[in-house]
């Protein structure tokens, strides 16, 4: 950035983040951190597929996708059902994917955890094999390490941004390509959305965040350059990663990897964030728990 860039960062007011301009300007960046799981196949009522949100973490020589608990139960469940007939399962970066294939997931048994029986609503998947290879190798994403997380209490962040794929925000496109075959085009878009932390005095003691400190709680705001957007569900997002924004003193911008979304009540906006320390606090623990490959 030019020195008249950096001053004009610098003099940008105190609300900058939460214009709709500025999360469309900062989101591509973001985007190459977030990842999608799509899974869609026959069900009772025909085709259905559900695009779901996480991101990937670089953890020594493993590469995780995290996402919220919830959603790590849910893909499990789909893949045991025996109702349901998968024809398409892919990792999706954040441009249209024609046919929707996205990157194929080659091995559908996949090895994953969830801490929801916990009390805490995580999981992570294991990519290995194939699937790892494809995925370090394509350079529309890529994986967060300690570098954008590190330091974050000495941060002075200004606001937060959730990223994620919003379920009302996917449609597929079905073309009949003759002999009973059908061609689908997958488009999801991306919501980068900006987030004010609630200060836990203002949470209610019935709350269940009250009772957890090692969660917290925002409210997703609405544009201030654009008050007429209204997202009435993030449904989809779940899991999705929350950014923290800061302006540094040579008037740059810097972004910190903050959490994950977990929950959402649409009474009030609101959503509960996992913060990063509690994510890679219990990765590091299965870690240790799992078996090695020797072992297995």
């Amino acid at each position: 950035m030019s020195d008249d860039l950096h001053e004009r960062v610098r003099r940008l007011p105190d609300t900058w983040w939460q214009t709709a301009r500025s999360a469309s300007a900062l989101v591509q960046w973001f985007k190459f951190h977030l990842l999608g799981l799509l899974i869609g196949g026959a069900g009772r009522g025909g085709w259905q597929y559900e695009v779901y949100s996480g991101f990937l973490l670089n953890r020594l020589q493993s590469l995780l996708w995290v996402t919220a608990g919830h959603v790590i139960d849910r893909v499990d469940a789909i893949l045991q059902s025996p109702t349901f007939d998968i024809s398409v399962m892919a990792w999706l970066d954040w441009y249209e994917k024609p046919g929707a294939e996205g990157v194929r997931v080659h091995n559908r048994n996949l090895e994953m955890k969830s801490w929801k029986d916990e009390g805490l609503d995580l999981g992570v998947v294991l990519l290995t094999g194939l699937d790892e290879g494809n995925i370090r190798a394509n350079p529309e994403v890529r994986p967060v390490d300690e570098q954008i997380w590190m330091n974050l209490k000495e941060a002075q962040i200004e606001g937060y941004y959730l990223i994620g794929f919003p379920q009302a925000w996917a449609n597929v496109a079905s073309t009949p390509e003759g002999e009973g075959k059908i061609r689908r085009k997958l488009k999801a878009e991306i919501a980068c959305l900006p987030v004010l932390e609630l200060p836990r005095e203002t949470i209610s003691v019935q709350d269940d965040v009250a009772a957890r400190p090692d969660v917290f709680r925002g409210r997703v705001l609405p544009y201030i350059d654009n008050p007429d957007f209204d997202i009435q569900t993030i449904a989809g997002m779940s899991g999705g990663p929350v950014l923290a924004v800061e302006r540094t003193e040579k008037g740059q911008i810097a972004y910190r990897l903050a959490g994950l979304v977990s929950t959402w009540r649409g009474t009030d906006q609101q959503v509960q964030i996992i913060p990063v320390h509690i994510i890679v606090s219990a990765i590091e623990r299965w870690e240790a728990e799992r078996p090695t490959p020797q072992q297995q």
